[in-house]
Protein backbone atom coordinates (compact mmCIF):
# COMPACT_ATOMS: atom_id res chain seq x y z
CA UNK A 1 0.00 0.00 0.00
CA UNK A 2 2.43 2.59 0.83
CA UNK A 3 4.50 1.78 -1.91
CA UNK A 4 1.50 2.94 -3.93
CA UNK A 5 2.33 6.65 -3.07
CA UNK A 6 4.24 8.73 -5.09
CA UNK A 7 5.60 10.56 -1.90
CA UNK A 8 6.95 7.44 -0.78
CA UNK A 9 10.89 6.08 -2.29
CA UNK A 10 11.00 2.71 -0.20
CA UNK A 11 9.51 0.76 2.24
CA UNK A 12 12.26 -1.60 4.50
CA UNK A 13 10.60 -3.73 6.95
CA UNK A 14 11.61 -5.01 10.04
CA UNK A 15 10.23 -9.02 10.65
CA UNK A 16 9.74 -8.29 14.51
CA UNK A 17 8.35 -11.92 15.05
CA UNK A 18 11.57 -13.43 13.33
CA UNK A 19 13.82 -10.97 15.65
CA UNK A 20 11.68 -12.31 18.58
CA UNK A 21 12.46 -15.72 17.74
CA UNK A 22 16.48 -15.20 18.31
CA UNK A 23 18.41 -15.45 21.52
CA UNK A 24 21.46 -14.58 22.90
CA UNK A 25 24.13 -12.89 20.58
CA UNK A 26 22.00 -13.78 17.16
CA UNK A 27 19.18 -11.44 18.63
CA UNK A 28 22.20 -8.62 19.31
CA UNK A 29 23.67 -8.99 16.38
CA UNK A 30 20.73 -8.55 14.48
CA UNK A 31 19.76 -5.72 16.46
CA UNK A 32 23.10 -4.04 15.85
CA UNK A 33 22.30 -4.71 12.26
CA UNK A 34 18.88 -3.04 12.03
CA UNK A 35 20.64 0.36 14.41
CA UNK A 36 24.03 0.12 12.02
CA UNK A 37 21.39 0.25 8.84
CA UNK A 38 19.31 3.49 10.23
CA UNK A 39 22.66 5.10 11.24
CA UNK A 40 24.08 4.98 7.76
CA UNK A 41 20.91 6.17 6.02
CA UNK A 42 21.67 9.45 7.66
CA UNK A 43 17.80 10.22 7.68
CA UNK A 44 16.72 13.98 8.64
CA UNK A 45 13.84 12.94 10.81
CA UNK A 46 12.20 9.92 12.52
CA UNK A 47 8.46 9.55 13.34
CA UNK A 48 7.12 7.10 15.68
CA UNK A 49 3.69 6.06 15.30
CA UNK A 50 3.96 3.73 18.18
CA UNK A 51 4.24 4.67 21.75
CA UNK A 52 6.89 2.07 22.43
CA UNK A 53 10.03 2.34 24.12
CA UNK A 54 11.79 0.38 21.30
CA UNK A 55 10.96 2.53 18.79
CA UNK A 56 11.87 5.68 21.24
CA UNK A 57 15.20 4.45 21.91
CA UNK A 58 15.95 3.56 17.71
CA UNK A 59 15.31 7.10 16.69
CA UNK A 60 17.41 8.30 19.39
CA UNK A 61 20.05 6.40 18.58
CA UNK A 62 19.22 6.79 14.48
CA UNK A 63 21.09 10.28 14.55
CA UNK A 64 18.14 11.81 13.33
CA UNK A 65 18.15 15.90 14.28
CA UNK A 66 14.18 15.86 14.68
CA UNK A 67 12.49 12.85 15.91
CA UNK A 68 8.63 13.08 16.57
CA UNK A 69 6.36 10.97 18.92
CA UNK A 70 3.32 11.27 21.26
CA UNK A 71 4.75 12.38 24.84
CA UNK A 72 2.95 10.10 27.21
CA UNK A 73 5.34 6.87 26.80
CA UNK A 74 7.82 5.94 29.30
CA UNK A 75 10.79 7.09 27.16
CA UNK A 76 9.56 10.40 25.64
CA UNK A 77 12.69 12.67 26.53
CA UNK A 78 14.11 10.90 23.74
CA UNK A 79 12.34 12.40 21.34
CA UNK A 80 12.12 16.40 20.71
CA UNK A 81 9.52 16.92 19.20
CA UNK A 82 6.64 15.47 21.47
CA UNK A 83 3.44 16.14 21.56
CA UNK A 84 0.42 15.51 24.12
CA UNK A 85 -1.87 13.37 22.32
CA UNK A 86 -3.05 9.97 21.94
CA UNK A 87 -5.42 8.08 19.86
CA UNK A 88 -7.99 7.75 21.71
CA UNK A 89 -8.39 11.47 22.08
CA UNK A 90 -10.01 12.19 18.68
CA UNK A 91 -8.97 9.03 16.84
CA UNK A 92 -5.87 7.30 14.53
CA UNK A 93 -6.48 9.09 11.83
CA UNK A 94 -6.11 12.84 13.32
CA UNK A 95 -3.45 11.44 15.40
CA UNK A 96 -1.21 10.71 12.86
CA UNK A 97 -2.09 13.68 11.12
CA UNK A 98 -0.66 16.06 14.54
CA UNK A 99 2.64 13.59 14.59
CA UNK A 100 2.73 14.19 10.71
CA UNK A 101 2.86 17.93 11.34
CA UNK A 102 5.91 18.41 14.53
CA UNK A 103 7.38 17.06 10.97
CA UNK A 104 6.58 20.06 9.13
CA UNK A 105 3.97 18.15 6.92
CA UNK A 106 0.04 17.41 7.40
CA UNK A 107 -1.40 20.50 6.03
CA UNK A 108 -3.18 18.94 3.27
CA UNK A 109 -6.59 18.17 5.42
CA UNK A 110 -7.56 14.85 6.90
CA UNK A 111 -8.58 13.23 3.92
CA UNK A 112 -7.55 9.94 2.67
CA UNK A 113 -6.77 8.93 -0.61
CA UNK A 114 -5.32 5.67 -2.78
CA UNK A 115 -3.86 6.03 -5.85
CA UNK A 116 -5.52 3.59 -8.58
CA UNK A 117 -4.41 2.60 -11.99
CA UNK A 118 -5.97 1.88 -15.60
CA UNK A 119 -4.75 -1.80 -15.18
CA UNK A 120 -6.82 -2.77 -12.13
CA UNK A 121 -9.83 -0.45 -12.35
CA UNK A 122 -9.82 -2.27 -16.46
CA UNK A 123 -9.55 -5.66 -14.20
CA UNK A 124 -12.43 -4.88 -11.48
CA UNK A 125 -15.10 -3.23 -14.89
CA UNK A 126 -14.28 -6.89 -16.09
CA UNK A 127 -15.13 -8.74 -12.80
CA UNK A 128 -18.15 -7.01 -11.71
CA UNK A 129 -18.70 -7.42 -15.65
CA UNK A 130 -19.02 -10.78 -15.48
CA UNK A 131 -20.13 -11.79 -11.91
CA UNK A 132 -23.11 -9.14 -11.92
CA UNK A 133 -25.07 -8.88 -15.21
CA UNK A 134 -28.16 -7.27 -14.98
CA UNK A 135 -27.99 -6.68 -11.40
CA UNK A 136 -29.61 -3.36 -10.30
CA UNK A 137 -26.65 -2.59 -8.03
CA UNK A 138 -23.27 -4.25 -7.02
CA UNK A 139 -22.37 -4.54 -2.95
CA UNK A 140 -18.64 -5.59 -1.99
CA UNK A 141 -18.51 -7.53 1.15
CA UNK A 142 -15.20 -8.23 3.02
CA UNK A 143 -15.95 -10.48 5.96
CA UNK A 144 -12.25 -10.57 7.43
CA UNK A 145 -10.45 -8.82 10.07
CA UNK A 146 -7.31 -8.90 11.79
CA UNK A 147 -8.88 -10.69 14.54
CA UNK A 148 -11.80 -13.06 15.12
CA UNK A 149 -13.26 -11.19 17.53
CA UNK A 150 -14.06 -8.52 14.84
CA UNK A 151 -15.59 -10.75 12.33
CA UNK A 152 -19.40 -10.44 12.88
CA UNK A 153 -20.46 -13.62 12.44
CA UNK A 154 -20.07 -15.41 9.08
CA UNK A 155 -24.04 -16.70 8.93
CA UNK A 156 -24.98 -13.20 9.29
CA UNK A 157 -22.89 -11.93 6.46
CA UNK A 158 -24.21 -14.85 4.84
CA UNK A 159 -27.89 -13.85 5.39
CA UNK A 160 -27.34 -10.46 4.75
CA UNK A 161 -25.85 -11.34 0.88
CA UNK A 162 -28.92 -13.66 0.84
CA UNK A 163 -31.12 -10.48 1.57
CA UNK A 164 -29.35 -8.44 -1.18
CA UNK A 165 -29.40 -10.74 -3.75
CA UNK A 166 -33.31 -11.11 -3.39
CA UNK A 167 -33.54 -7.41 -3.73
CA UNK A 168 -31.99 -7.30 -7.32
CA UNK A 169 -28.33 -6.66 -5.81
CA UNK A 170 -25.35 -8.74 -6.76
CA UNK A 171 -22.93 -9.67 -3.91
CA UNK A 172 -19.12 -9.80 -4.40
CA UNK A 173 -17.46 -11.46 -1.50
CA UNK A 174 -13.76 -9.97 -0.99
CA UNK A 175 -11.27 -12.88 0.01
CA UNK A 176 -7.24 -11.87 1.08
CA UNK A 177 -4.58 -13.05 2.70
CA UNK A 178 -5.73 -14.60 5.89
CA UNK A 179 -9.51 -14.76 5.33
CA UNK A 180 -10.09 -17.88 4.01
CA UNK A 181 -11.97 -19.75 6.82
CA UNK A 182 -13.88 -16.86 7.21
CA UNK A 183 -15.43 -16.70 3.52
CA UNK A 184 -15.88 -20.32 3.33
CA UNK A 185 -18.57 -19.98 6.25
CA UNK A 186 -19.90 -17.00 5.01
CA UNK A 187 -20.59 -19.23 0.95
CA UNK A 188 -21.56 -22.22 3.44
CA UNK A 189 -24.39 -20.67 5.10
CA UNK A 190 -25.27 -18.53 1.87
CA UNK A 191 -28.70 -19.80 -0.09
CA UNK A 192 -27.36 -18.19 -3.02
CA UNK A 193 -24.14 -18.75 -3.31
CA UNK A 194 -22.03 -15.26 -3.97
CA UNK A 195 -18.95 -15.09 -6.19
CA UNK A 196 -15.79 -14.89 -4.03
CA UNK A 197 -13.21 -12.33 -5.52
CA UNK A 198 -9.73 -13.03 -3.89
CA UNK A 199 -7.01 -10.38 -4.37
CA UNK A 200 -4.45 -11.96 -2.07
CA UNK A 201 -1.41 -9.35 -2.76
CA UNK A 202 -3.37 -6.79 -5.16
CA UNK A 203 -4.71 -4.18 -2.88
CA UNK A 204 -4.87 -1.77 -6.34
CA UNK A 205 -7.15 -4.43 -7.47
CA UNK A 206 -9.15 -4.70 -4.11
CA UNK A 207 -9.49 -1.07 -4.02
CA UNK A 208 -10.77 -0.42 -7.66
CA UNK A 209 -13.30 -3.40 -7.05
CA UNK A 210 -14.46 -1.35 -4.13
CA UNK A 211 -14.50 1.92 -6.27
CA UNK A 212 -16.41 0.09 -9.17
CA UNK A 213 -19.60 -1.26 -6.08
CA UNK A 214 -22.48 0.78 -4.89
CA UNK A 215 -21.75 0.02 -1.32
CA UNK A 216 -18.71 -1.95 0.57
CA UNK A 217 -19.73 -3.56 3.79
CA UNK A 218 -16.50 -4.20 6.43
CA UNK A 219 -15.90 -5.17 9.74
CA UNK A 220 -13.68 -2.81 11.30
CA UNK A 221 -10.54 -4.00 9.14
CA UNK A 222 -7.98 -2.30 6.70
CA UNK A 223 -10.15 -2.50 4.03
CA UNK A 224 -12.93 -0.26 5.24
CA UNK A 225 -9.91 2.33 5.16
CA UNK A 226 -9.17 1.55 1.82
CA UNK A 227 -12.85 1.45 0.62
CA UNK A 228 -13.01 5.03 1.90
CA UNK A 229 -9.57 6.15 0.61
CA UNK A 230 -10.72 5.33 -2.99
CA UNK A 231 -14.33 7.08 -2.73
CA UNK A 232 -16.49 4.06 -2.24
CA UNK A 233 -19.64 4.35 -0.04
CA UNK A 234 -18.98 2.19 3.21
CA UNK A 235 -20.99 0.51 5.97
CA UNK A 236 -18.68 -0.94 8.83
CA UNK A 237 -19.70 -2.74 11.68
CA UNK A 238 -17.81 -2.25 14.67
CA UNK A 239 -17.56 -3.49 18.34
CA UNK A 240 -18.72 -0.77 21.53
CA UNK A 241 -16.26 1.47 22.42
CA UNK A 242 -13.42 0.79 19.32
CA UNK A 243 -14.96 3.83 17.24
CA UNK A 244 -12.70 5.95 20.14
CA UNK A 245 -10.20 5.11 17.64
CA UNK A 246 -11.06 3.51 14.80
CA UNK A 247 -14.30 5.51 13.36
CA UNK A 248 -11.60 8.11 12.45
CA UNK A 249 -13.93 9.37 9.66
CA UNK A 250 -16.91 11.88 10.01
CA UNK A 251 -20.30 9.92 9.73
CA UNK A 252 -21.94 10.91 6.68
CA UNK A 253 -24.54 9.52 4.30
CA UNK A 254 -21.61 7.87 2.15
CA UNK A 255 -19.68 6.53 5.32
CA UNK A 256 -21.88 5.03 8.04
CA UNK A 257 -21.22 2.65 11.16
CA UNK A 258 -23.60 0.27 13.39
CA UNK A 259 -22.09 -0.61 16.63
CA UNK A 260 -23.41 -3.01 19.14
CA UNK A 261 -25.35 -0.62 21.70
CA UNK A 262 -26.86 -2.67 24.31
CA UNK A 263 -25.02 -3.88 27.76
CA UNK A 264 -23.06 -6.24 27.24
CA UNK A 265 -23.27 -9.85 29.40
CA UNK A 266 -19.23 -10.62 29.68
CA UNK A 267 -17.48 -7.05 29.67
CA UNK A 268 -17.06 -3.75 32.12
CA UNK A 269 -19.29 -0.83 31.79
CA UNK A 270 -17.41 1.21 29.19
CA UNK A 271 -14.46 -1.23 27.96
CA UNK A 272 -14.96 -3.94 25.52
CA UNK A 273 -12.39 -6.91 26.42
CA UNK A 274 -13.56 -8.21 22.94
CA UNK A 275 -14.73 -11.51 24.14
CA UNK A 276 -16.30 -14.00 21.91
CA UNK A 277 -19.36 -16.28 22.94
CA UNK A 278 -18.00 -19.81 24.30
CA UNK A 279 -18.42 -22.17 21.28
CA UNK A 280 -17.69 -19.69 19.19
CA UNK A 281 -15.03 -18.40 16.87
CA UNK A 282 -16.00 -15.30 15.36
CA UNK A 283 -17.91 -12.38 16.77
CA UNK A 284 -17.32 -10.46 20.08
CA UNK A 285 -20.83 -10.10 22.88
CA UNK A 286 -21.11 -6.59 21.37
CA UNK A 287 -20.72 -7.11 17.36
CA UNK A 288 -22.90 -9.78 17.92
CA UNK A 289 -25.81 -7.00 18.72
CA UNK A 290 -25.75 -5.49 15.40
CA UNK A 291 -28.47 -7.39 13.57
CA UNK A 292 -28.72 -8.44 10.23
CA UNK A 293 -32.22 -6.93 9.95
CA UNK A 294 -30.52 -3.20 10.76
CA UNK A 295 -27.54 -4.08 8.54
CA UNK A 296 -29.72 -4.76 5.51
CA UNK A 297 -31.63 -1.59 6.35
CA UNK A 298 -29.15 0.53 6.15
CA UNK A 299 -27.55 -1.37 2.92
CA UNK A 300 -30.45 -0.93 0.69
CA UNK A 301 -30.98 2.84 2.15
CA UNK A 302 -27.34 3.87 1.16
CA UNK A 303 -27.76 1.66 -2.36
CA UNK A 304 -30.94 3.51 -2.85
CA UNK A 305 -29.48 6.39 -2.54
CA UNK A 306 -26.81 5.88 -5.02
Amino acid sequence: MLLALPSVDRVMEVYRHRLKMLRGTRRLRAEWDILRWLRGERFDAVMCTFPEDRFAVLAFLSGAAIRVGQRRQGLWWLLNRAPDIRKSDGGVLKYYCALARRLGGGEGGEATAYALGQEERAWAQKVIAEKAPGARAVVAIHPGASGDYKIWPPERFASLADRLVDQGIAVLLCSGEGDADVVHEVVSHSRHAPAVIDTSGQLRRLGALFAGCALVITNDSGPRHLAIAVGAKTLALFRRHHDREWSVYPETPACRILRGEGACPACPHDVCADIVPSGSVFGSYCIRQISVESVAAAAEAMVSAS
